[in-house]
């Protein structure tokens, strides 16, 4: 006998111990009733993020031209969410490479990212390459 649940978003499974009972029979009289108790240990997933929406694959490409203003560098579809949590902590956005110290900027609008099962939007500000995060004050 082998049990599972395919149930995995916030909430779920319900991780209180299952009972499980057994009773034999041989046709005439049945077994005395006898018990499993079954333990659930929950896993914390990774939050999933993809940059570029319904297509294949998670990353995003683009070409910016010079001279040519801003350029959007991820789909308008981009996916973002954690099947434990409806919400998440935090996104981080970085040029992980500035190559121009000081004329490269990341401005983040309004970011419409999919959680399961429900639909929010998250607000970024503007954030500097290589931006570090002050615990202290709770800003970039």
């Amino acid at each position: 006998v082998a049990y599972t649940n395919n149930k995995s978003h916030p909430g779920f499974p319900n991780t209180t111990p299952r009972l499980i009972s057994f009773v034999f029979s041989d046709g005439l009289a049945d077994s005395q009733r006898t018990f499993a108790k079954l333990y659930f240990s929950a896993v914390n997933d990774r939050p999933m993020l993809d940059l570029n929406g319904p297509l294949d694959g998670s990353d995003f490409a683009a070409v910016f031209h010079e001279e040519e203003g801003p350029i959007v560098i991820v789909d308008s579809r981009l996916s973002a969410y954690d099947v434990d949590n409806v919400t998440l902590a935090f996104a981080e956005v970085r040029i992980v490479n500035p190559l121009n110290t000081g004329e490269e900027f990341l401005a983040v609008q309004t970011v419409v990212e999919t959680t399961y099962p429900n639909q929010k939007t998250v607000t970024f500000t503007y954030i500097r390459p290589n931006t570090t995060y002050d615990r202290h004050t709770g800003t970039l």
